[in-house]
């Protein structure tokens, strides 16, 4: 993302019209205020659960607009109303099939898999090092729960909002 400007640092916007112009000394201070400091608590906390229950798995929620933005490569009309990412290293293909079943049998979704967005985050110390470390990117199509042009919650919202609940309850 870093190549269209929405990297750690923003410096593009979504239509990739410049948003802020930063030297490499700001950027460093912005890394090292927000995005360490993040990054820092979230590997205490991954490790926190790994000394207690031997394995951690995060939950990487996101929302995605039903059509693709400027600076997507991807500009399928039809895009799904669920994308699950994650990266090989850090998934089981039991945790897989347990959200595609889940959203698409269960509950009549359309569901993809790494599209149109890809991956899932897992902390440097952990990341392509440690199996003891699972990760699940649950995308949100935006058209499922609101209106997108006012940003207002649409009637569906309580229900979606529940469907992410029970499968939070499934996978714990």
């Amino acid at each position: 993302m870093s190549e269209v400007g929405m990297g750690a640092i923003y410096t593009k916007t979504s239509s990739g019209m410049p948003l802020r112009n930063i030297s490499l000394e700001e950027k460093e201070k912005m890394l090292t205020k927000y995005y360490d400091k993040y990054h820092k608590k979230l590997t205490e906390k991954v490790q926190e659960k790994i000394n207690l229950y031997g394995n951690c798995i995060i939950i990487d929620a996101h929302s995605f607009p039903s059509r693709a933005l400027l600076y997507e490569t991807d500009k399928t009309l039809n895009r799904p109303d669920i994308c699950i990412g994650y990266e090989e290293f850090h998934i089981s293909s039991d945790l897989i099939n347990r959200a595609k079943n889940f959203f698409s049998t269960i509950e009549g979704m359309n569901v993809s898999e790494n599209e149109p967005f890809a991956g899932s985050i897992v902390p440097n110390d952990f990341y392509m090092k440690d199996k003891k470390v699972t990760s699940i990117m649950i995308e949100l199509n935006r058209s499922l729960y609101m209106d997108e042009l006012t940003g207002e919650k649409l009637p569906q919202f309580e229900s979606i909002k529940k469907i992410i609940g029970r499968f939070l309850a499934l996978i714990s």
